[in-house]
């Protein structure tokens, strides 16, 4: 319906859109009406491109819950964290600051503010890196939009500007940053010990990566993270015995959640106290 009503309002007929999708009229008129369940997710992408249309795709789980919101815990507990322990140590944090500045739009996972210093942190959390360049384009985008915006909104005029990428403590987000260790030494150079001793005293610029311990909460999906055989014993589908890839390997690591999180928030407190 979407796509027809487009295709009509730029002045265009079914054969004009098929030529420019690559496709046969047939298919742009099975768009239209919605026989989706005929054609490829390609086919059905190209038709409504031809209008200027998006159509993104997003897995549900016919149970009702939301696949994301199942897998993608460990980013809340990231971002849960990270705010955690930087009011620790003095700083303001705004979670989700939007923006569209000129074209230019994103949503800040976590920025934050240290008065006394002067000092802007903006903080990019990724639950898992696998999309190297799109991340670190996105995050350039925010270094040089966002603390101009945030000057207007709250009057934080940095005079030192930190930018971070916080990962989740897993060896398989640090072999993924080690086979693109020449990109990331280049653009973001520093690393837990040096981004935490920059967060308790903050002068001059930063550019990082904090890798962050989490643990999984209750009810989460442990989601596979590498390898691993399966056959089919009486119609079931089971694991086969000693092909448990990286995820089984890290099967027994505590991942994190909210609830450690403060935990290790609380045992920060007790190591800044002390010092």
């Amino acid at each position: 319906m979407w796509v027809r009503s487009e295709r009509r309002r730029v002045g265009l007929r079914q054969a004009d859109v098929a030529e420019r999708a690559g496709v046969s009229r047939s298919t742009v008129s099975r768009v239209e009406n919605g026989l989706l369940a005929e054609l490829s997710v390609r086919a059905t992408r190209s038709v409504a491109d031809a209008v200027g249309i998006q159509l993104p795709f997003a897995p549900r789980s016919l149970r009702g819950a939301s696949i994301e919101r199942q897998v993608d815990w460990r980013h809340a507990a990231l971002v849960e964290a990270v705010v955690a322990r930087l009011a620790l140590i003095g700083w303001e944090t705004v979670v989700e600051f939007s923006f569209n500045d000129y074209g230019d739009r994103g949503s800040a996972d976590v920025l934050a503010w240290r008065p006394e210093n002067r000092a802007l942190l903006i903080v990019e959390t990724k639950s898992d890196l696998r999309n190297v360049q799109e991340t670190l384009h996105a995050l350039d985008i925010k270094r040089r939009v966002v603390p101009r915006l945030i000057q207007a909104d709250k009057g934080w005029r940095a005079d030192s500007l930190g930018v971070v990428m916080v990962l989740a403590d897993l060896r398989v987000e640090r072999q993924r940053v080690d086979r693109h260790s020449s990109t990331f030494d280049a653009v973001l150079p520093a690393r837990t010990v040096d981004v935490r001793r920059w967060l308790e005293q903050p002068e001059g610029p930063l550019r990082g990566i904090w890798f962050l311990q989490v643990s999984r909460p209750a009810g989460a999906m442990r989601e596979p993270l590498g390898h691993g055989r399966v056959r089919r014993t009486g119609g079931r589908a089971v694991p086969v015995a000693g092909c448990r890839g990286t995820a089984g390997a890290l099967s027994d690591r505590r991942l994190g959640g909210v609830e450690a999180a403060r935990s290790a928030v609380s045992a920060e407190g007790k190591r800044l106290g002390s010092e």
